[in-house]
């Protein structure tokens, strides 16, 4: 599976060529690139040596495709890209689109526009898309976008990551229960945490290990960062999602007020046998965003014949400006706060809170901004869940927000 957007030109018809152009926007347009790239030639299936393809690697082995064929420049996302995949892939459509004065089309035709069209939200939900189609309905039992939330490149970073971290972590928790790798089984389990030698970090990683079918060795079934400063809150657990490996799973939970959140827990490798559905327990909730912004827009106004007709399903008469014309009726939405897990992923969520302060923190080595998101009601008083975002060039104005909306991945333990 692939994303493929369509510029069409007449412009660059070879190898040659199109390496040359796409060397020379690049290095006029070097201020604009977020990310270093590599090109590499693609060599064409047989029948279509005419096709100039261009491998352009940023900070995913997946990479993003330039190709020439037919009158089109063709920009291919790979399945399985990464949030900064998609960015690239914008930079290179907003160059090209520039260089070469034409319009922008994606597979149904449609006019896209990559300043508006490749937003952090919609970023997000394409990987999820592509995610889906390609690994079917148990395919958000991995934790490759995870990384992308505290690592700068996790294509590099992660295995040496993960080998610092069993070498030097310390136990977690253990146990012995059923877990499956390439077989059922039942054997010790153990968790190991790692801190990066900062007993006070709110971010750290933890792997799960388990004993292979002979017991005589240890498997890495997986690792993951773990939020620890987050905020306990008391929950009803309402549904048990265990993931293929029976050592990793999804807590579906009930709040006072009845509502539900879904989190990944991070602690259900040496915690499970412990759970029962409709039973009350503590948990530790904190989140990592992919993306935090400012909103757009501060509010909405009805005009005209909509005003009209809101006053009228009130119950009320327009208002009238001494002109004769309806007083339009502006809503601001400021204050608003909503908190929605209705993506694929259960233990993602898109948010909009108010922000009380956002502070810069340092957290497993890096610089992160920290905030709460509230889950609101009248009941909880507004659940608050610490929320880091991994800072970057392109969220430093959020220092001063008092409202930001985003996604994030909600994760939780047994407190």
């Amino acid at each position: 599976m692939s994303r493929c957007f369509y510029l069409k030109t007449e412009y660059c018809v070879d190898f040659i060529g199109m390496q040359e152009t796409l060397e020379m926007i690049f290095n006029c347009d070097s201020d604009s690139i977020e990310y270093p790239v590599e090109f590499y030639e693609l060599e064409p299936s047989e029948g279509e040596r005419e096709v100039a393809c261009f491998y352009i690697k940023g900070e995913s082995a997946k990479g993003v495709q330039v190709i020439n064929k037919e009158g089109y420049i063709i920009i291919k996302i790979n399945s399985l890209c990464n949030y900064k995949d998609y960015k690239l892939a914008r930079t290179i459509l907003i160059l090209e689109r520039d260089f070469l004065k034409t319009q922008i089309l994606d597979e149904d035709n449609t006019l896209i526009i990559p300043e508006e069209y490749f937003t952090d939200e919609r970023i997000q939900k394409l990987i999820d898309e592509d995610a889906k189609a390609v690994e079917g309905e148990d395919n958000y039992q991995y934790h490759g976008n995870h990384w992308d939330c505290i690592l700068d490149n996790p294509e590099n970073d992660i295995i040496p990551l993960l080998s610092e971290s069993i070498e030097k972590g310390s136990l977690y928790g253990h146990t012995t229960c059923d877990y499956t790798l390439e077989e059922k089984l039942h054997g010790p389990v153990a968790i190991l945490e790692y801190d990066k030698g900062d007993r006070e970090s709110a971010i750290v990683i933890r792997n799960v290990i388990a004993a292979d079918n002979n017991k005589k060795s240890n498997s890495l079934v997986s690792g993951f960062p773990v939020i620890k400063g987050g905020n306990r809150i008391t929950l009803k657990i309402s549904k048990i999602q265990e993931w293929e490996n029976g050592l990793e799973g999804w807590i579906t939970a009930e709040l006072v007020d009845g509502r539900c959140l879904t989190f990944f827990d991070t602690g259900f490798a040496i915690n499970k046998d412990k759970y029962e559905i409709g039973k009350n327990y503590d948990f530790i909730i904190g989140a990592l965003a992919y993306s935090a912004h400012e909103p757009e827009s501060k509010g909405f106004t009805f005009e005209g014949q909509k005003a009209i007709d809101f006053k009228a399903k009130l119950g009320e008469e327009p208002e009238y400006d001494e002109n004769g014309n309806v007083k339009p009726i502006e809503f601001s939405t400021a204050q608003l706060c909503a908190f929605l897990q209705r993506g694929h992923a259960p233990d993602e969520a898109e948010f909009i809170s108010t922000v009380d302060e956002v502070r810069a923190v340092k957290a497993f080595g890096k610089a992160f901004w920290k905030f709460d998101v509230i889950y609101r009601s009248e009941e909880d008083n507004g659940i608050k869940i610490p929320t880091f975002v991994i800072q970057s060039d392109e969220n430093q104005s959020i220092k001063k927000a008092k409202q930001l909306q985003g996604i994030l991945w909600l994760t939780g333990y047994l407190a």
